[in-house]
């Protein structure tokens, strides 16, 4: 059962707890209730003097307007002290909501400094590199006389001339300005005692890192499964090849050289899935390849 207004009034006054919509929500109701009782003690005011009621009536009328007008100073003085609470609980809340909205601007922002301080200088070798050897390739091509089939233009379906059939020019990636990461200077174009042999050389070996790094990296696992039907697995084909073999595994335990994402997902096909070091997995290939086992 709800409270009394007065009693809500009452908390609302005292209690710091109360939220800005409560408040709100109770000076609206405090407005209706003074508006209603300014209406009855109008009419008991004018009851109070009319004649036509006799005395005992009309010093009744006189009380109910008495009352009517301490319960409207009541509501008066109420939002005398609750308006000024609402102003200050919602600047509260708009100072939050304002704190959250920096804090949450800043967040953003230091993961994007982090993600660029992170992949920006690599994209900046990548391309300075891919840069050096369309410079290279450029001159390569030029020197056996046919300077129009460049490599920049055969990737990009443009013409070899970079203009278009109207005469507009197309922009050469060769052409572009990459910043140096620490703002001084340039990364690209470089400077005019450039190596581009050692530039080509460096963007080999990055090209070869880098498909390094994407190669799947196998790790020996012993494998069991008591499901009684056959689970399906890629494993590696050889020793020191990325190649996959597909082979299957049912009632019986093997070893094998799989990807963790493999591993993980015979995991969660109720095989058990242990991994194991490169001496037991020799081990148990040994003792597979012996005749007496």
């Amino acid at each position: 059962m709800a409270k009394p207004l007065d009693a809500r009034i009452a908390t609302a006054i005292d209690s710091d707890r109360v939220t800005a919509t409560d408040l709100a929500a109770i000076i609206d109701e405090i407005g209706i209730e003074r508006d209603r009782t300014l209406k009855q003690h109008e009419a008991a005011s004018a009851d109070s003097v009319n004649f036509a009621l006799n005395e005992s009536d009309r010093d009744d009328a006189a009380l109910q307007a008495d009352r009517a007008s301490r319960t409207i100073r009541a509501f008066e003085n109420a939002l005398e002290h609750l308006r000024p609470k609402l102003a200050a609980k919602q600047e509260g809340d708009s100072a939050k909501a304002r704190k959250k909205a920096l804090d949450d601007a800043f967040a953003a922002r230091d993961a994007l400094a982090e993600k660029l301080s992170t992949e920006w200088p690599k994209l900046v070798e990548q391309m300075t590199g891919l840069l050096s050897e369309l410079v290279i390739n450029d001159r390569l091509m030029a020197s056996v006389g046919r300077p129009s089939d460049r490599a920049e233009a055969k990737a990009r379906g443009v013409p070899g001339n970079f203009y278009f059939p109207s005469g507009i020019p197309i922009a050469q990636l060769s052409k572009i300005k990459i910043p140096a990461w620490d703002g001084k200077g340039l990364a690209w174009p470089p400077a005019p005692d450039f190596d581009h042999a050692k530039a080509m050389e460096f963007a080999r070996i990055s090209a070869e890192k880098q498909m390094e790094a994407n190669r799947p990296r196998f790790k020996p696992f012993k494998l069991k499964s008591a499901t009684g039907s056959a689970i399906f697995y890629r494993a590696r084909a050889n020793p020191n090849s990325d190649g996959f073999k597909k082979s299957f595994i049912c009632n019986q335990a093997v070893v094998e050289e799989l990807t963790q994402d493999e591993a993980d997902r015979l995991a969660g096909e109720r095989v058990t899935v242990t991994a194991i070091s490169a001496a037991e997995f020799e081990e148990f290939l040994e003792q597979s390849r012996d005749p007496a086992n």
